[in-house]
């Protein structure tokens, strides 16, 4: 896997947004069960992603680095939201684990994780209106709603054997690709860039979490054992179908066993028989072919995004960083007499990371 924060050349600025997160939580940090809790959110935080973002997308602008300051203050609350809801998902979804550790819900149960990711979300609120970022909190907030509605869209159409992919598509957008294009834009409105740069990062960032979240839901439905605390298919457990499945629904030859193997199971116990009768529908349609395609038409927006904008020093390190999410995925169940799909030959094995 790719070392982000190598390519990207952000250490120094990615102390500063860790710097800046404890300094927005420090009062909070002093006060017993809470701050031990906060402290728990800080140590299992991830690679930073959403920041990096802000960080890059503001090299473009000719404000940098006279905005750099700005730009760690509000990767931070950026950060800070994505931990929150993380904190909340983790709590729906009833996970022991998160990247190999025990989740703020497991530890600490479920009703001080609600109210400690709700006090995140509190500060990030109070830390906008004080330090007036207007434009940028606006696009936060309305990522924030986004993100509230495609959680809500996924729920709603769960065990939905007529979930179309356009609604697949919709709540991916709010549950991940809205905070890439919010980080971009931010970066991109804080080093005044002008507003077609900033539509363009606005738009770059959208085709790279369109992209993050359909090789997610392509990891797990391709997982044959159990990794960080999530079970295999898990999302099929769930009545979550992700686009392999959607795919499969949609084709004539096998889209009605499909249809009628979902109804049989009429959201109750997901068995080993109705994964394994699945997974030889998807195979024989060319599912994840076809999912695979679609990742890789989503990087390669991105990327052409990019190259339509000038040259900066973090170009090259954006690019990288869409090639490692795009990169091919070993299709596994793949079946022998799968159909190709969008350029993808059949019975195609694609190389991990």
């Amino acid at each position: 896997m790719i070392d982000l924060g190598t390519i990207s050349a952000l250490d120094t600025e990615l102390e500063l947004v860790d710097s800046y997160m404890r300094e927005y939580l420090k009062d909070n940090l002093k006060t017993k069960v809470v701050g031990d809790i906060l402290q728990e959110i800080m140590a299992t935080s991830g690679k930073r992603l959403r920041p990096q973002l802000i960080l890059m997308a503001g090299r473009f602008g000719p404000d940098y680095p006279a905005c750099r300051e700005r730009l760690c203050s509000l990767g931070a609350l950026v950060e800070l939201v994505h931990m929150a809801s993380l904190i909340h998902d983790d709590i729906v979804d009833d996970s022991p684990l998160r990247r190999g550790s025990p989740t703020i819900q497991a530890r600490f149960g479920k009703d001080k994780a609600v109210y400690a990711g709700d006090l995140v979300l509190s500060r990030v609120l109070c830390l906008i209106i004080r330090d007036r970022v207007w434009e940028s909190g606006y696009i936060l907030g309305r990522a924030i709603e986004c993100m509230c509605r495609g959680e809500i869209g996924q729920f709603n159409c769960r065990f939905r054997a007529n979930t179309t992919v356009d609604e697949y598509l919709s709540n991916i957008y709010g549950k991940t690709a809205v905070m890439f294009e919010t980080a971009c834009k931010i970066g991109a409105v804080e080093s005044c860039c002008d507003p077609q740069t900033v539509r363009m990062m606005g738009e770059f960032g959208k085709q790279l979490g369109y992209a993050f979240q359909l090789r997610d839901d392509l990891l797990d439905f391709l997982s044959s054992e159990t990794s960080e605390g999530k079970p295999v298919h898990s999302d099929f457990k769930e009545g979550i179908f992700t686009l392999p499945v959607l795919y499969t629904l949609h084709t004539p030859e096998y889209g009605d066993t499909l249809f009628r193997l979902i109804r049989s199971m009429d959201g109750g116990p997901v068995l080993a028989e109705h994964i394994a009768e699945m997974e030889e529908l998807v195979s024989r349609a060319g599912g994840v072919e076809y999912a695979a395609s679609q990742i890789h038409t989503r990087g390669q927006d991105a990327e052409k995004i990019l190259l339509a904008l000038p040259k900066r020093d973090v170009t090259d390190a954006l690019i990288a960083l869409v090639r490692w999410i795009s990169a091919p995925i070993v299709a596994e169940h793949t079946h022998p007499g799968a159909r190709g799909a969008h350029n993808h030959s059949a019975g195609t094995h694609y190389k991990p990371c």
